[in-house]
C-alpha cells in the first residue's frame, strides 16, 4: 500500500513538473525572420523623414531596432540619386531635400541579410484653392442722428474678392442661392483646380506648450468628402451673444454636419462636383486670417492656428483609408505593431509599410460671425451688391 501511494505521488510530481515546464517553455514567437517595415511620405518640406523598423513577434515586448541600413532616394524624372538618408534618433532617418511636384521617386533600402527593399511613387500637384471671407458687422451710429438707434450703418470688416472669371460664371447668383444673402459671413473656399485627392485639417496653437496641434475634428459641406474617418458625431456651432439681445451663430450653415476625425479627405475631381465649400471644426485660439482691405498677404504668425491643405498620392490615400484607426497625419506610431496586427495597404516590395507622396500649403480660416439672428433685424430695400465691401444700411 505504501508503495502504491509513493508511486502515485511520484506520478503527480512528474505531471506537475511537466506542466510547469510546458508553461515556461511555450514559445509564442516562431522565430521567423522579421520583416522590414518602412514609413516614408515625401513632402515639399525641407527635410524628408523615413522610419525603419523590424516587425516583432508575439513573445517580444519591442521589435529589434533596425540600425544597419542604407536608404537611397532616387528622382526618376531626372534620372539621378537625390541622396542617402542619415539615421537620426531611434527609428528616424532624415534627408535634407525638398521633393518636387510631378516628379517620380524611388526609394531603395539595403539591409544586411535581406533582398533589396524598394518602392515608387509620384509627387502630386497642389490643388488651387482660394480662401474668401466676409467679416463681422461693424456697428456705427448714424452721426447725423446720434440719439437714434435707427438707422445704423453696418460695415463688413473683411473684403470678399470675386474675380471677374467667377462673376462671369455666375458666382454671385450661385452663392446667394446656396448660402443666403446675409448668411455667408466667415470663410468659404473656391476650388479652381484639384487634379489629385487632397486632405484638409486644422492646426491649433497651444499657448501652454508653444506648439501647434492638430484639431480633433473638422466638418464641411463639400459633397466629395470621403466617409472612412467619420466620428459619428455632428457639428454644433458656437453662439456669440451681444448685449443679451442680439446673437451671432458661427458657421451656422454647418449645423448638424457630420464630424470627421482630425482631417477631411476630398476625392479627385472635387471641382467638378462643387467649386465652393465651407468648413469648421474644433478650432481654438487665434487663427490665421488676413483682412485684405488693410493687410498685405502674409504667412501665419507663430501664435496663429491655420488650415493645411495637402494633396496626396493614390498610395497615401489607399493607406489612410485602411490605417486611419491607428495613425494620425504627420504623427508616427509603432508601425511594426500595426503591420503585425493588420494586413493594411502596403506598396513596399520586399518589406511592409508605405512609401507615398504629398505636397501641402496653409490656408486661412476666419472665426467670424456668420449670421445675425433674423428676429433682430430686417434689411432696407435697395441694398447694394452683397459681394463687395460696401456699407449696408439696416433698421433694427
Amino acid at each position: 500500500m505504501n508503495r502504491i501511494l509513493i508511486y502515485i505521488s511520484c506520478l503527480i510530481l512528474i505531471l506537475l513538473c511537466t506542466m510547469t515546464s510546458c508553461v515556461r517553455d511555450v514559445i509564442l514567437d516562431a522565430e521567423e525572420k522579421p520583416t522590414v517595415v518602412v514609413e516614408c511620405v515625401l513632402s515639399n518640406e525641407e527635410i524628408q523623414e523615413l522610419r525603419l523598423n523590424f516587425t516583432k513577434g508575439a513573445s517580444k515586448d519591442e521589435a529589434e531596432p533596425l540600425t544597419d541600413a542604407v536608404a537611397t532616394l532616387i528622382d526618376l524624372t531626372e534620372g539621378k540619386t537625390v541622396g542617402e538618408f542619415v539615421r537620426s534618433t531611434g527609428d528616424l532617418w532624415t534627408l535634407d531635400y525638398s521633393a518636387v511636384p510631378d516628379h517620380g521617386y524611388r526609394i531603395e533600402i539595403q539591409v544586411p541579410g535581406y533582398d533589396l527593399i524598394y518602392a515608387e511613387d509620384t509627387m502630386p500637384q497642389l490643388p488651387e484653392i482660394t480662401e474668401r471671407h466676409r467679416g463681422e458687422p461693424k456697428v456705427e451710429i448714424d452721426q447725423d442722428n446720434p440719439w437714434s438707434s435707427t438707422p445704423i450703418l453696418v460695415q463688413y470688416d473683411g473684403y470678399m474678392a470675386i474675380t471677374e472669371e467667377e462673376r462671369e460664371e455666375g458666382a454671385v447668383e450661385y452663392l446667394t442661392e446656396k448660402y443666403g444673402y446675409h448668411e455667408l459671413w466667415g470663410s468659404y473656399y473656391y476650388i479652381k483646380s484639384a487634379p489629385d485627392a487632397f486632405l484638409i485639417y486644422g492646426m491649433n496653437y497651444n499657448e501652454a506648450t508653444g506648439q501647434h496641434e492638430m484639431a480633433g475634428s473638422i466638418c464641411t459641406d463639400h459633397p466629395s468628402a470621403e466617409s472612412f474617418n467619420l466620428t459619428g458625431d455632428i457639428y454644433q456651432p458656437d453662439i456669440y451673444v451681444l448685449e443679451e439681445t442680439r446673437h451671432f451663430v458661427l458657421h451656422h450653415k454647418l449645423q448638424g454636419a457630420s464630424l470627421y476625425d482630425k482631417f477631411l479627405c476630398i476625392s479627385a475631381g472635387a471641382e467638378k462636383a462643387e467649386k465652393y465649400f465651407i468648413l469648421s471644426g474644433s478650432f481654438t485660439g487665434k487663427w490665421y486670417d488676413v483682412n485684405n482691405r488693410i493687410e498685405e498677404d502674409r504667412e501665419p504668425y507663430e501664435d496663429e492656428g491655420f488650415l493645411v491643405v495637402m494633396a496626396i498620392s493614390d498610395n497615401y490615400r489607399h493607406y489612410l483609408r485602411e490605417a486611419c484607426n491607428f495613425i494620425d497625419i504627420k504623427e508616427s506610431t509603432d508601425m511594426s505593431a500595426i503591420y503585425l496586427r493588420d494586413n493594411i495597404y502596403s506598396n513596399i516590395k520586399g518589406g511592409a509599410g508605405i512609401f507615398a507622396a504629398s505636397v501641402s500649403d496653409e490656408l486661412q480660416w476666419a472665426n467670424r460671425y456668420t449670421e445675425i439672428g433674423s428676429d433682430y433685424y430686417h434689411s432696407s430695400p435697395g441694398i447694394n451688391d452683397p459681394w463687395t465691401d460696401s456699407i449696408f444700411e439696416y433698421d433694427w
